[in-house]
């Protein structure tokens, strides 16, 4: 009995890629298909890592606290007072938004500060605001007070912050002080606070 001839099929009597990649040793096969896997890997990073042109931005929002910014200057120094052993110091405040000083300290324990006018002293937006201090001498502790730079620990307080600010006078103003504070603690008008 005779086979019957499977029909011939019209074209291209060529190889099909199937029957090529089928007749590939399985070493060749599998090298190939590891190439090609590791090149869409290679592709896919390269497309996740590199910009896409503008990257989007978020839309601004306003920051919920505003900046505070308070800026102290000591104008001047008037004294000293030897009768009353007290100098006055003349400063100058101007804040960013609404602020009030809420309180003045000095540096050493031996000094009391009174402030005309009185605390709390509120400074209006972006407007110079003038203040004058009031030291007294009451104790020089063994030469403390002419010894070291006077400093003042300013309190500022907003709606948003409570800063302590310490103007530092500089220049003619730091000698006026300096040299008001040592008459001050000299050792003759010392001998009067220690009884």
């Amino acid at each position: 009995m005779q086979v019957p001839r499977e029909p011939e099929v019209v074209g291209d009597d060529a190889q099909r890629l199937t029957d090529r990649w089928t007749t590939l040793p399985i070493r060749v096969r599998r090298a190939v298909v590891a190439g090609l896997s590791l090149l869409l890997v290679g592709l896919g990073m390269y497309e996740m890592c590199r910009p896409d042109g503008p990257k989007p931005q978020a839309a601004p929002t306003a920051h919920p606290l505003r900046p505070v910014a308070t800026r102290l200057d000591v104008e001047d120094v008037v004294g000293p007072d030897l009768g009353r052993r007290s100098l006055k110091v003349r400063l100058k405040a101007v804040a960013t938004t609404k602020t009030v000083i809420t309180d003045v300290k000095p540096s050493e324990a031996g000094i009391r500060v009174s402030v005309r006018p009185k605390l709390p002293l509120r400074l209006p937006s972006g407007k110079r605001t003038g203040f004058t201090l009031t030291l007294e001498v009451r104790r020089c502790a063994s030469g403390a007070v002419a010894a070291r730079p006077f400093r003042l620990a300013v309190t500022v307080r907003s709606a948003w912050a409570i800063q302590v600010r310490s103007p530092i006078p500089s220049g003619r103003i730091a000698s006026e002080l300096d040299t008001a504070l040592r008459v001050l603690c000299r050792p003759s008008s010392t001998s009067a606070s220690r009884q």
